[in-house]
């Protein structure tokens, strides 16, 4: 039960309202700008520092200078700080100082989280003014912004405080949860999990461990998504890297359990109206026309090459990320054609929607050709995947792609806060229900830290759950040097290495395993409930419903004990494998698990829970009065008898499947049965109606 209570004035006098010190992180800018990050405006020559002389009280104030002019987009400079906890649920006042170097300005708070909120445009002039903003948080707002974008200027910021009005107490986490899973309510099938190998791939083959990589990528995750580059913007460019990595992959997984995605980083130079395939510039103009058909000829080309080398891919993607002014492979397309003025160099911008129906008809004319997925867009926030889908024909595309590099905001560790994109996850599920969709990109984009196990687990979970995708893509299954869910050491320098293997194991690895390596290509997303919120729970069974996965993440801040039940399915068997970051047990297999007990769960763990689905029905009856024991030797089944009795004996597999069927005259002692061979494992021996639960 929540229960309200307010901060009359006299104790907020008597120093009782919480202040800066405990929600901002650094607020009055004394020794330094920690905690502070610009979100937007950097590549626009935007900057911020500490400044010591034109505070207003104190020692130092915070000095942004803002280059751009956009009134209707003032985030697109956006100076942010996370609270240092999020907000409880309660109302708020936040309050700063603000002036301008000259003249007059303009400034916006917004917050960040699930609780939104925007401030009216505040005006600024060179004298220290006090603006107030109030923000009624739920219980999920994190953090906040200063827009800074509306008028360019130098700003200088100081004091900024938070005041509690009122707060909600709220009751703790229970520490027994219940996870009920509704595996007839079902949801979206799962096309494929797993990620990229589209930059490093080149490292594995002349690795000295290159096998040990191979296995660890492709049998350790278990993944049923693969995504690779066209990189043949030469067209007599070898091919061989991409055929090693699909060869292996194959070899591991078999090529009709996973899918392959390629997309496109650059157009040919030749094509590019900067005539080079790094830097973020469209497609050239020829006779006052930009050259669609002769890029989508060169897309043509070199797939072919691709399929005829072995390389099949079952979708690809006209454009990685057509928004990003990249200085490293990129083409440019506007949702469509546009003119601009781009870091003061002025050209017509390529359409996507132009492009689109071009390149598709080159792509489909080709044998055994690929399903088209598209926009790909760098992120799902400000409506961005939507701009571009509004100016395309969708009847074009087999299905949306995207990544989640934002989502409403461009933090620089929204990584951690992954519930910041289901906002934005929902409404392209409601907005583009009929297509099929595809994450197609998504990583951390900064070193290790703790935690990002369970940030990955927890993404993953989301996309399925708010976002309804299809197929979801980890940006880097490996990296080369730092970071990806493998790390590979440079092969042509082993004095570097700094371990014997010459490759490491990150924490992503271990978040996107909980997913990848038991959720199959064809499984389903049902629905669940669960009774907390600390508990980020994913429930996938497979299409023939003998199996099911269980993702749980343990988010909160303290530990919890949850159960798991099955609805209206029997449970034959549960195992279950484990990530609890504080132990160092990293995506573990603890062994067979009794569905009944409660999964122990440290804060920041997660868990999966593999279930086999099955008969026979009457599971709870352990051993029957007249059955003594059974086991299963050299393919016999011995069953011991207390006393003579006929019935039928069966033999039951944990999917559910029926071994072996007699209608027997029991004799008192040992009575056995020739029932083949059989792998080991758990099966359940039935006699008459009474059961009883054999591991061999």
């Amino acid at each position: 039960m929540k229960k309200i209570f307010t901060l009359v004035s006299s104790l907020v006098m008597a120093g009782s309202a919480v202040l800066a010190q405990d929600y901002v992180p650094n607020g009055f800018f004394e020794e330094n700008v920690d905690g502070w990050a610009l979100w937007n405006g950097g590549d626009d020559g935007c900057s911020f520092k500490r400044n010591s002389g034109t505070h207003f009280d104190g020692q130092g104030c915070l000095e942004v200078v803002a280059t751009m002019n956009e009134p209707s987009d003032q985030w697109k400079v956006q100076l942010h700080t996370d609270f240092t906890k999020t907000l409880p649920a309660g109302e708020y006042e936040l309050s700063y100082y603000i002036r301008t170097l000259s003249g007059t300005g303009s400034v916006r708070v917004s917050t960040s989280g699930d609780d939104t909120f925007y401030q009216e445009d505040q005006t600024v002039t060179s004298g220290y003014t006090k603006k107030t903003m109030s923000i009624k948080s739920t219980g999920a707002c994190t953090g906040f912004n200063f827009d800074l974008g509306a008028v360019a200027n130098t700003y200088y910021i100081d004091n900024v405080s938070i005041k509690v009005l009122s707060q909600e107490e709220v009751t703790p986490e229970s520490k027994d949860v219940t996870v009920v899973i509704e595996p007839n309510s079902t949801n979206q099938t799962v096309e494929g999990i797993g990620g990229g190998m589209v930059y490093y791939q080149g490292w594995v083959p002349p690795h000295a461990n290159a096998t040990a990589i191979y296995d660890t990528i492709f049998n350790g995750l278990g993944i049923s998504a693969l995504r690779l580059g066209n990189w043949l913007q030469n067209l007599n460019d070898k091919t061989a890297d991409d055929e090693a990595t699909v060869k292996e992959a194959n070899k591991r997984l078999g090529r009709e359990n996973y899918i392959i995605e390629m997309s496109s980083w650059a157009a040919p130079g030749e094509l590019k109206s900067n005539g080079d395939i790094n830097g973020g510039y469209p497609l050239k103009k020829e006779n006052g026309k930009f050259v669609y058909d002769k890029f989508a000829d060169w897309w043509k080309t070199s797939l072919k090459k691709y399929m005829d080398t072995g390389i099949v891919p079952d979708y690809v993607s006209m454009q990685n990320e057509p928004d990003m002014a990249a200085t490293y492979a990129a083409t440019m397309f506007d949702p469509k054609e546009n003119y601009v003025d781009y870091s003061g160099k002025k050209f017509d911008n390529s359409g996507y929607a132009e492009a689109l129906p071009v390149f598709c008809k080159a792509i489909r004319s080709l044998d055994n050709a690929p399903k088209i997925l598209g926009p790909e867009v760098l992120g799902i926030g400000y409506n961005n995947t939507e701009n571009y889908m509004r100016e395309l024909d969708k009847s074009l595309l087999d299905g949306l792609a995207f990544h989640y590099y934002h989502s409403g905001q461009n933090a620089s560790d929204r990584y951690s806060a992954p519930d910041a994109y289901k906002t934005a996850m929902s409404a392209l599920a409601s907005g583009f229900s009929d297509m099929p969709q595809f994450m197609t990109e998504n990583c951390s984009m900064r070193s290790q830290l703790d935690g990002d196990d369970v940030s990955t687990a927890w993404i993953l979970a989301n996309a399925f759950n708010y976002n309804r995708v299809n197929g979801y893509f980890h940006w880097n299954l490996m990296w080369g040097d730092a970071d990806g869910c493998v790390t590979v050491f440079n092969p042509w320098d082993k004095s570097n290495w700094t371990n014997s293997e010459g490759y490491t194991i990150n924490k992503e690895y271990h978040g996107l395993r909980h997913f990848s390596k038991f959720v199959k290509k064809g499984y389903v997303c049902t629905d669940f409930t669960v009774s907390s919120k600390d508990i980020v729970t994913a429930s996938f069974i497979s299409p023939d419903k003998k199996k099911m996965a269980v993702i749980l993440i343990n988010k909160g801040g303290s530990e919890h004990n949850v159960t798991v039940s099955v609805k209206d399915l029997n449970v034959a068997s549960a195992r279950l494998h484990q990530t609890i970051d504080a132990k160092g047990v990293n995506s573990k297999d603890m062994g067979e698990f009794n569905i009944k007990e409660a999964v122990v769960m440290p804060k920041m763990s997660i868990a999966t829970v593999e279930i086999n689905l099955g008969n026979p029905s009457c599971l709870d009856n352990v051993k029957a009065s007249a059955v003594v024991s059974a086991n299963i030797t050299d393919g016999n089944l011995n069953i011991v008898m207390d006393e003579d009795k006929n019935a039928i004996v069966e033999l039951w597999d944990v999917t559910g499947a029926a071994r072996f069927f007699s209608k027997a005259s029991l004799n008192k002692g040992i009575n056995t049965f020739s029932v083949g061979n059989l792998n080991n494992g758990i099966y359940f021996v039935k006699v008459g109606n009474d059961v009883i639960r054999v591991k061999y």
